[in-house]
């Protein structure tokens, strides 16, 4: 279905779409497909789209010759998978012709502002998926526990340093750092648990899964740029946790030292 509209609202409407996907978690090749197929179901007569994980590039013409440009700079990046369904089930309602432009675009910006889980409901999800990975890779039930309780911590950290605006680098280094005084307190101090169950329990919520995907599903759909950038943020994340028990290990190995000198 064809639909008569004003351009700049079908610009809005791929722009607000592709930015949600991205500040989301999605691939971009999908973020690039979604914004074309919304353009599809338009008056428009071309678009080029071309997305990165850090901005969208849209530049459309019209049936009257006359071209549109925007680029939108995406600063925000998390993991919400289901908004990124979300926004592919309103695309594919107004490409099918079952909603408006104006009703698209409502319900993007309600979207949009959709306040983020509950922060008490992330820290405990955060540890009992701390302290079951913990159990999965073959850690006690005292190692359960003890990994529940600093994914919980870790979490907890985490939401303070992001909403004071710190960035992700120092975000997961300090995570890292936590689970690192945590395990060794409880062993090294209090003689309960496995050091290296406890930390590879409670750090597994931080590691960039969903990164280290999005970066092989775009690299094989032609994504180079965006693959790249993906790959190297993952490396990122997984070199500034790794930094944050390194060092905690390290100062923990030297006290020893020097208590047994």
């Amino acid at each position: 279905m064809i639909y008569e509209m004003d351009d700049k609202d079908i610009i809005r409407l791929v722009i607000l779409a592709g930015q949600i996907m991205l500040e989301n978690g999605a691939e971009t090749y999908r973020v690039e497909d979604t914004m074309e197929r919304i353009c599809s179901a338009t008056d428009i007569k071309s678009v080029n789209t071309f997305a990165t994980p850090t901005g969208i590039f849209v530049s459309i013409q019209t049936k009257n010759r006359e071209h549109y440009t925007t680029i939108k700079r995406v600063k925000t990046r998390t993991t919400n998978l289901s908004k990124v369904y979300q926004v592919n089930n309103i695309s594919r309602q107004f490409v099918q012709g079952d909603i408006t432009i104006g009703q698209a675009l409502h319900s993007l910006e309600q979207l949009n502002i959709e306040p983020p889980p509950d922060k008490v409901f992330l820290t405990f999800v955060a540890g009992c998926s701390s302290g079951f990975f913990a159990l999965l890779l073959g850690g006690s039930l005292c190692d359960g526990i003890i990994a529940a309780f600093c994914g919980a911590l870790i979490q907890l950290a985490a939401i303070i340093l992001l909403n004071k605006g710190i960035s992700s680098f120092l975000v997961n280094l300090t995570g890292g750092s936590i689970s690192a005084i945590v395990a060794v307190f409880f062993s090294g101090v209090l003689n309960l648990g496995n050091v290296d169950k406890i930390i590879i329990g409670s750090i597994m919520p931080l590691l960039p899964g969903l990164a280290i995907t999005s970066a092989i599903r775009d690299t094989i759909y032609g994504d180079l740029v965006s693959g790249t950038t993906r790959i190297v943020e993952a490396l990122l994340i997984a070199v500034s946790i790794a930094s944050g028990v390194g060092i905690i290990l390290r100062i923990w190995l030297l006290l020893q030292g020097g208590l047994y000198v």
